[in-house]
């Protein structure tokens, strides 16, 4: 690589911050979208999936900088949303109603704060169901869909930069969002301090040592852009949320849009991509399914 000094940095494990760590494996990102944005003329670096020896953490080494990926999120859009299709509705409805069940077990009503909100039906959903919604998201065109089309109050910003870091919430919800973080404990810290005393942390993220990631390997659907730097399994991230003072902490692990025999058919493709990697020079990655994982905790303020 020889933009490493430009573009790439190495990476201590983010959730408990030592060094020691053994390789998992490599991968090598075929899609380039991230750094054809940023304009590298690199195209398919190899980085390292790691393990930290002390927390088992999972984790991506060396990563793009973080200077470089805050303008990618916030000045050029995310890969996910470079090229809008056409508006289909909320395809995660059942999910999302599922999701908001799940945290109304914990809080009934109350303030809630969605960290990455996208273009915010999770929040619609929420605010539907009598909750004081507020979001975040750094994608320009996210954040327009989600004030513009379904009037949430939502801010084209990052959490710290929010005029929402001054108030407090009872409920903050972050759904596919910390395998983005690579510098956890700042972020961390900055979720911590928007949280009353009692209140309720809401996580999706996907699950390293699901079977599908297991039997994927190296051709995981999780690893298939620079976006993602960070892989929780169910230890680490009791770790994690240990560290910064969370109690009554639950996990529980989830399908794909909670849609088992969409998951199921996904599962049948991977086998078969699994016979066929071999004898192909470049890969298929797996799809998604059946390796995510939902967690809910309180906060001790």
């Amino acid at each position: 690589m020889k933009e490493t000094d430009s573009f790439f940095v190495d990476q201590i494990c983010p959730v408990c911050k030592t060094s020691l760590h053994t390789k998992v494996f490599s991968i090598n990102h075929r899609q380039s979208q991230v750094l054809d944005m940023l304009g590298a003329t690199v195209k398919e670096p190899y980085a390292d999936i790691v393990k930290c020896k002390e927390c088992q953490h999972n984790y991506m080494t060396p990563i793009i900088s973080d200077e470089k990926l805050t303008h990618y999120y916030s000045k050029i859009n995310s890969e996910f949303y470079a090229n809008p299709k056409p508006e289909v509705g909320n395809i995660n409805e059942k999910e999302y109603a599922d999701y908001t069940k799940l945290i109304q077990t914990k809080c009934k009503t109350g303030k809630v704060l969605e960290i990455g909100c996208g273009k915010g039906y999770l929040l619609k959903t929420l605010q539907d169901n009598g909750f004081e919604c507020y979001g975040v998201e750094p994608s320009p065109f996210a954040a327009g869909f989600a004030k513009e089309t379904l009037n949430l109050q939502v801010e084209n910003c990052f959490l710290h930069e929010s005029s929402f870091f001054n108030m407090k919430f009872d409920v903050v919800v972050m759904i596919d969002v910390v395998e983005h973080i690579s510098n956890m404990q700042r972020f961390m810290q900055q979720v911590s301090s928007v949280l009353k005393p009692g209140a309720i942390i809401f996580i999706g993220t996907g699950n390293i040592d699901s079977f599908n990631a297991r039997f994927a390997g190296s051709n995981w659907g999780y690893f298939v852009s620079w976006e993602h730097v960070s892989f929780f399994n169910l230890k680490s991230m009791r770790a994690l949320l240990t560290n910064f003072n969370y109690t009554d902490i639950e996990i529980r692990k989830t399908s794909l849009q909670h849609r088992p025999v969409k998951n199921t058919v996904e599962f049948i493709k991977n086998v078969a991509k699994k016979a066929i990697n071999p004898f192909v020079k470049r890969k298929f990655y797996h799809g998604i399914c059946y390796d995510h994982m939902i967690v809910m905790a309180k906060h001790k303020g």
